[in-house]
């Protein structure tokens, strides 16, 4: 994600929690609970205000900047250091799911 656009990457962000809250029953049972997905939601939500809003820029101050590399990062933590190790979990048991999460998690170097 870090190396995506900012609007593939929201788009991503948001296909990634769509999946989790069509099957979060099924992936409660790897510790992946309502909080973790409150919390996604909400560093969606503070991605997509820093990101351009209707062609118009907002402050475009080092501290913005500074602020969404953090945010890139936490998301990558996110995802990588907990939501994958627990996607893995469920390829047996739910193989079109974990094929999805996978693509979805695919890098396209454009």
């Amino acid at each position: 994600m870090r190396y995506a656009r900012d609007s593939e990457t929201l788009q991503i962000a948001r296909a990634i929690e769509a999946d989790l809250i069509e099957h979060q029953e099924e992936v409660s049972e790897y510790m992946v609970s309502d909080e973790n997905l409150v919390e996604l939601h909400t560093l969606i939500d503070e991605f997509e205000d820093s990101l351009e809003i209707r062609g118009g820029v907002k402050s475009g101050s080092v501290a913005e900047t500074r602020r969404l590399a953090i945010l890139f990062r936490v998301a990558d933590d996110l995802l990588s250091k907990k939501l994958d190790r627990f996607i893995v979990r469920l390829k047996a048991e739910y193989p079109t799911f974990f094929d999805a999460y996978q693509n979805a998690r695919m890098i396209v170097d454009l």
